[in-house]
């Protein structure tokens, strides 16, 4: 037990990931008047350091334009601010469908199922398709999924640090 407390108190990211999950899931309102500004300087701000590192490398086989489209998109975000929730909400819902798409691509090439995984993927697609329906009206509540998922990779990494120990 002193070993865990020891490793959790090492572990700031179980505790920013609570946190997160925590404020998610009781405060999504709030926090989803602030993820188009989140949002927006994130990906401009990763857009403009992963292009000055390719640049910078001169590596031909990098794609410099993903980090475009990356900068592109958070102007937009910062332009638009509380309307850009409908368009990050289909980029949100496409990511997830992009997952359950590798998901079932995974199993149609190894014919290997993994029956929680394609539930979760099952989960998913309804979910994205929900939130790509009308972004708008389910952002919240996606907001609060996403709690509940942070928080249970808490317990997960709190999980496999007991199971690291034993």
């Amino acid at each position: 037990m002193k070993k865990l407390i020891r490793r959790l108190k090492n572990d700031y990211l179980v505790y920013a990931l609570a946190v997160f999950g925590v404020a998610l899931v009781f405060f999504p309102h709030y926090i989803v008047r602030g993820v188009p500004y989140l949002m927006g300087v994130g990906l401009i701000v990763y857009g403009v350091c992963n292009l000055y590192t390719i640049l910078s490398a001169g590596d031909r086989e990098a794609h410099p334009g993903a980090q475009i489209v990356h900068i592109a998109v958070g102007l937009v975000a910062l332009i638009l601010r509380e309307d850009a929730t409908v368009m990050l909400g289909v980029i949100w819902a496409w990511l997830v469908l992009h997952e359950v798409a590798e998901e079932v691509d995974e199993y149609y090439h190894t014919r290997e199922l993994h029956v929680l995984r394609m539930l979760w993927a099952a989960v998913s697609l309804v979910l994205a398709v929900m939130l790509m329906h009308n972004p708008a009206h389910h952002f919240v509540f996606h907001m609060r999924i996403l709690g509940l998922e942070t928080l249970v990779m808490a317990f997960l990494r709190i999980r496999d640090g007991r199971m690291e120990e034993a």
